[in-house]
């Protein structure tokens, strides 16, 4: 009896134990997913992480061919929104239960987007500065401009540092699912503000 009793007792154990680990393991999963829709630009998937799958519609819209931006700023937002979240490198170093939820501490290293948007203004006016768009006439000066953006991107991770920070992320519950409760902290860290 005492043996059945044990055994019994340590099921228990193990289950709790094991219970308490697919937890965390869905915690870090939600973390993941979150990152890597970022990464690979799926904005609907990583506002869903965030419990609220319209939190990047700005964002969305943005890349909108059919926006009513002008070309000019859809060329430019596409370009900078393509920078900074396929450029975004993260790494979940832990995560531990608390009594809301669970904590996760995620290193981000990322570009200043604030730097990237301070080159694009730079390389732009010395453009604007040089002799032949002087002579062009508006209509090619419009487009000398947008053909300058992918050049600029494309030396821009040479020229600018990334920046890396440690965020703790609070992950909840909502009923079945766990989602990361969105914070300043982490949208500073993405976009390279320390």
């Amino acid at each position: 009896m005492r043996k059945i009793i044990a055994a019994a007792c340590v099921l228990a154990l193990l289950i709790c134990i094991l219970s308490g680990c697919g937890e965390a393991s869905q915690a870090r999963e939600v973390v993941r997913d979150y990152f890597t829709a970022l990464n690979e630009m799926d904005f609907m998937t990583a506002g869903e992480c965030l419990g609220d799958p319209s939190i990047y519609l700005t964002v969305i819209d943005d890349l909108d061919p059919a926006g009513g931006s002008t070309l000019y700023d859809r060329v430019q937002a596409t370009y900078f929104v393509t920078f900074v979240y396929t450029n975004l490198k993260w790494k979940c170093l832990s995560v531990r239960q608390t009594e809301e939820g669970f904590t996760a501490r995620v290193r981000i290293e990322s570009y200043s987007v604030e730097e990237i948007t301070q080159k694009v203004e730079t390389a732009q006016r010395e453009l604007m500065e040089k002799p032949e768009y002087a002579k062009a006439d508006d209509e090619k000066k419009y487009l000398m401009l947008i053909n300058n953006i992918p050049e600029i991107y494309m030396t821009l991770s040479r020229e600018l540092e990334k920046k890396t920070s440690t965020v703790e992320l609070q992950i909840a519950r909502s009923g079945e699912s766990l989602y990361i409760v969105p914070s300043q902290r982490l949208f500073d860290a993405i976009g390279g503000v320390l």
